[in-house]
């Protein structure tokens, strides 16, 4: 009985040991936890150098080819709208002289009351009832005021200082003597090609826009 009860310590102690050894317990504590940090722990990949400086070289070649486009895209936005502006309002003023039966003239204006005789529209316009039939307005009343275009784009009358009175009959009289139609050259700082917009009235009232050669 005791041979036997000292062979089964023997052989739990066998087991014991074989389980420590297998399982890492029991071995070097530095060991271990070495082991298993390894094994648990992660690591964070990061940016070499020259990865950092391609992706610079990447960006900086994007921004010097979006910045000439975007500059672009502006100038050719400021010369759509002021065209835009004009021809509107032309066709509004042209509109209005029909329903009312009465004489309407757009011209350029500096203190968004009174026409002034110049040939800069950039400095805003305006669109009136006029009591005059020919000569110089005699505003009645404002209908509507156009904002200074300048400095983003400009708008100047080829043909000089003058106004566009629309008769009752949707026909128009302008302010300078002659010629068959008139137009007012709309550009921008920059512009290039056939960016700049020619905003056109014939002597009938009609209103069109072309493309035309920067200035």
């Amino acid at each position: 009985m005791r041979k036997r009860l000292k062979g089964d310590a023997r052989l739990q102690a066998g087991v014991s040991s074989h389980t420590i050894a297998h399982t890492g317990l029991g071995a070097d504590p530095g060991h271990t936890q070495h082991r298993f940090g390894r094994s648990a722990g992660f690591s964070v990949a990061g940016f070499t150098l020259i990865e950092l400086l391609i992706a610079l070289a990447v960006v900086a070649i994007l921004t010097t080819i979006a910045i000439p486009s975007m500059a672009d895209l502006i100038r050719r936005n400021r010369i759509a709208v002021a065209n835009n502006d004009l021809v509107a309002a032309f066709q509004h003023a042209r509109a209005e002289a029909l329903n009312r039966g009465r004489p309407v003239t757009v011209c350029p204006t500096l203190d968004q009351a009174t026409c002034a005789n110049q040939a800069d529209w950039s400095v805003g316009w305006l669109v009136a009832i006029d009591t005059a039939t020919t000569g110089a307005p005699n505003l009645q009343q404002i209908l509507q005021v156009g904002e200074a275009s300048a400095p983003s784009a400009r708008a100047i009358a080829e043909a000089g200082a003058g106004h566009f009175r629309f008769a009752p009959t949707g026909q128009v009289e302008w302010g300078v003597a002659g010629g068959a139609e008139r137009a007012i050259r709309v550009d921008a700082s920059g512009c290039k090609n056939q960016e700049a917009r020619r905003v056109i009235v014939n002597r009938i009232g009609r209103v069109r826009s072309e493309p035309a050669p920067c200035a």
